[in-house]
């Protein structure tokens, strides 16, 4: 990330970019439960993260570090990732990046993906992950939807809404292959341009053999943007 923001600075000064080029956008959220993919991961979890983009290019970091200690409290994870988007149709965009998930007390992951978002009603998007070290491919289709509660008096606030289901195959596991689900919903303070406040909950489970699980948990976030 300081790398690129060096980059960032001088392109700038070079007159190749504008400040209107580069964004910079973090949040500080809690989760009452970290869940992945439909998987129980940890318990409650404190998770930042920032991002910075450049034109169509964007790195970004985020972070899950656990409130509480023992056998369920989950383990502390940093992942950085990057990536670029690039249109290929005026109502699609294709997303193409590339995740390192890295756990402090022990292993790390690379991901590779490529996805796709559609300009239709619901924000459709579809995106294909593959796991290096453990050869999981996952597929994953997601919507989403806005509504402005200003429409019923109040002023300043929207529901978002979320939905996602997705398939993954194992390569090495008892199971070959599970399905996965989550559904959210979030009431949204904007307070300006910038800055923004959310608390919903969220519900997930998935298919996995032996032991398929689901999830009910909340969480809220605070988040800047300029």
């Amino acid at each position: 990330m300081a790398a690129l923001t060096a980059f960032a600075g001088t392109t700038v000064a070079h007159g190749q970019l504008t400040p209107e080029d580069i964004t910079v956008e973090t949040e500080f959220a809690f989760e009452s439960e970290y869940s992945f993919r439909g998987e129980k991961l940890g318990g409650p979890s404190m998770q930042p993260g920032m991002e910075i983009g450049i034109k169509d290019a964007y790195i970004g970091t985020w972070m899950s570090m656990p409130l509480s200690r023992g056998m369920n409290a989950g383990d502390n994870e940093v992942d950085f990732y990057g990536g670029y988007v690039f249109a290929v149709h005026e109502m699609v965009e294709l997303d193409v990046g590339y995740t390192y998930y890295w756990f402090p007390e022990g292993g790390s992951e690379r991901e590779p993906y490529i996805g796709a978002a559609f300009d239709l009603p619901f924000d459709p998007a579809v995106y294909a992950f593959y796991e290096l070290e453990d050869d999981i491919l996952t597929l994953e289709a997601s919507v989403g939807y806005a509504y402005d509660l200003a429409e019923v008096g109040f002023d300043g606030y929207e529901l978002d809404l979320g939905a996602y289901i997705g398939f993954q195959h194992f390569d090495d596991s008892d199971a070959d292959e599970a399905f996965y689900y989550g559904l959210s919903a979030d009431i949204v303070y904007v307070l300006n341009e910038s800055v923004a406040f959310s608390a919903g909950v969220r519900f997930a489970g998935n298919t996995e053999a032996p032991d398929p699980d689901q999830q009910l948990w909340w969480g809220s976030a605070v988040s800047v943007a300029y």
